[in-house]
């Protein structure tokens, strides 16, 4: 149904089936949520080698199971796109041994056939009434959002 809904967008901009092929084969999904934080109290849920801190930048999130939609193309446009623009970001892989959360991304991404990447802000206390995260994150990924959008107007 997605994947439908797109076609016939693109086909209503007066584009033909070539046109909206290439168009689809372009684009790129940016599903943007947020991330669990290090818990200073609960440092044995996070692998120490892999995890995302407050204050280091958004992150770009990564799961075996693959419940984020994150794909290795995606990947690297994004981290080129932060590194020339000078934004901050980290790498994150859910650990295998630990069911993760999941995004729209993986869904969406199941349904079109785009390059995707899932990024989020690093908090503490997700879904709690009072969420906590680093206001340096909201200020990368909001660059890192307009770059992208940016980049796609190319």
């Amino acid at each position: 149904m997605l994947h439908d809904m797109l076609r016939r967008i693109l086909r209503n901009m007066d584009l033909s089936e070539n046109e909206i092929d290439e168009s689809i084969y372009d684009a790129m999904l940016l599903s943007v949520d947020v991330a669990h934080a290090l818990h200073p109290n609960k440092k044995e849920k996070m692998d120490i080698t892999n995890k995302p801190v407050m204050g280091k930048g958004f992150c770009i999130k990564q799961a075996c199971s693959q419940s984020y939609a994150t794909d290795a193309q995606a990947i690297a446009i994004l981290c080129q796109l932060c590194d020339e623009k000078g934004i901050p970001y980290q790498r994150f892989v859910n650990r295998s041994d630990s069911r993760g959360g999941s995004t729209l991304g993986s869904i969406a991404g199941t349904l079109l056939p785009v390059k995707t990447v899932d990024i989020g802000i690093p908090i503490l206390a997700m879904h709690s009434a009072c969420e906590l995260m680093g206001v340096r994150d909201m200020k990368a990924l909001s660059d890192c959002v307009t770059a992208f959008f940016g980049y796609l107007g190319k």
